[in-house]
């Protein structure tokens, strides 16, 4: 230890040569205290420098001399953390192993189930058509025989009947007879339509035939009314393959439909055009007394109607404007129906170009 003494102010150095030095043992017992006061875990004494994922310090003399090493081995980065995480993983894809095995057994039962449902509804579906079909074949023989009989009343083919009045009820009887036998045809193609079984056959469509052919059966019917039923041809129509057949039969369900409510004096045109796309298009219009635009998807329906006072007065099952529908789609084709109350209404078919 070396002091300084001052003496007058003049400072008078005192040398010594005696050392006190204060020292501790580095055994295991100090070396754990450090190891665990500053996180250096199994810190030990080594003669040799740590090797891979070890950390040391050199123990050096004044004179920079090496005497040995302090070593530890520090934690690596997520040695704690991913075995954690891993049981953490595992947990979650057991969990989600355990969901998606209970997830796909009962998805198997509802598919199951729909299947079966589905049969079921299918055999149902067959069953009403089958019966339909019987039925209406049940019903035209006796329907047919009525409206024979009730023509020969009405034309007194053999004598007269008594009294005027048994005419116009033999009058009354045929048309009866004749509404029965149009329900007979619509349910039948409603059961055919349903069951898959028309098959439409395909040549080219001669429009103004077409139209000819339907103007001439419902020219009687417009004529009484006093209804103006217009057909028009617009000139570069696309080339068009079809089943005329059924096309007749589309028109004379939307043109009778609008016979039968547009009121005296009105004014019904049909009109075959080219649409810009290339398709083929019929418009079917009438100034008839219109649905309202929340009506419209029940009279697409089968047998859905809508009664209007001014429409009291008419009688049918709600099956011409679907059938329409199904039928221009059995073609191939789009089926558009537009209505305004009060103004009329107009559907447009859409055939695809040959």
């Amino acid at each position: 230890m070396t002091t300084y003494l001052a003496l007058d102010g003049v400072q008078v150095d005192r040398s010594t040569d005696h050392v006190m030095l204060f020292a501790q043992r580095l055994d295991q017992v100090f070396l754990e205290d450090i190891s665990g006061r500053f996180f250096l875990p199994n810190l030990r004494l080594s003669p040799v420098e740590g090797g891979l994922w070890q950390a040391s310090v050199p123990i050096t003399t004044v004179d920079g001399a090496v005497h040995g090493y302090f070593l530890w081995e520090p934690a690596l980065p997520g040695t704690e953390m991913l075995p954690r995480l891993a049981i953490g993983f595992a947990v979650v894809f057991l969990a989600m192993s355990v969901m998606s095995v209970s997830f796909f057994r009962k998805a198997t039962a509802a598919a199951h189930l729909l299947e079966a449902a589905r049969s079921d509804a299918d055999r149902a579906n067959a069953a009403k058509s089958e019966l339909l079909r019987n039925v209406a074949h049940e019903v035209r023989t006796p329907a047919n025989a009525i409206l024979g009989f009730s023509k020969i009343m009405e034309q007194g083919m053999f004598g007269p009947l008594g009294h005027e009045k048994y005419v116009g009820y033999a009058r009354d009887i045929g048309r009866a007879g004749q509404h029965v036998l149009a329900v007979t045809d619509d349910l039948l193609d409603l059961a055919r339509m349903e069951a898959g079984e028309m098959e439409p056959s395909s040549s080219v469509l001669d429009i103004e035939n077409t139209f000819a052919a339907v103007g001439a059966l419902l020219k009687t019917q417009a004529e009484e009314k006093n209804l103006a039923l217009v057909f028009e041809v617009a000139e570069g129509l696309p080339p068009v393959r079809t089943d005329t057949r059924i096309l007749t039969q589309v028109l004379l369900n939307l043109l009778g439909n609008a016979v039968k409510f547009t009121p005296q004096g009105g004014r019904i045109r049909c009109r075959a055009v080219p649409a810009p796309d290339g398709a083929f298009l019929i418009r079917v219009e009438d100034n008839g007394p219109g649905i309202a635009a929340q009506d419209i998807p029940r009279v697409l329906e089968p047998f859905g109607q809508v009664r209007a006072a001014q429409q009291d007065s008419f009688h049918g099952t709600g099956l011409g404007l679907p059938i329409a529908k199904k039928l221009t789609e059995v073609l191939g084709g789009r089926f558009d129906f537009q209505s305004t109350l009060g103004r009329g209404t107009t559907v447009v078919i859409t055939l695809p170009p040959a």
